[in-house]
């Protein structure tokens, strides 16, 4: 089973999801697994997670 979950709340996506879709502008600019969210390149995936880094992950 498959859920799409959209969020701004990044600490319940982290602790639901298995992958997370970073988007701006519509566009998706970066995808990664739960796990590997402070791997993130993209400059707008960075400046998102810093907003509310540090955070836990089930």
């Amino acid at each position: 089973m498959t859920y799409l979950f959209v969020a701004h709340d990044l600490q319940a996506v982290a602790n639901l999801c298995d992958r997370v879709l970073f988007l701006y502008r519509g566009m998706i600019v970066e995808e990664l697994e739960r796990n590997r969210l402070s791997d993130a390149k993209n400059e707008y995936a960075k400046a998102l997670l810093a907003s509310v880094m540090p955070f836990r992950s089930r």
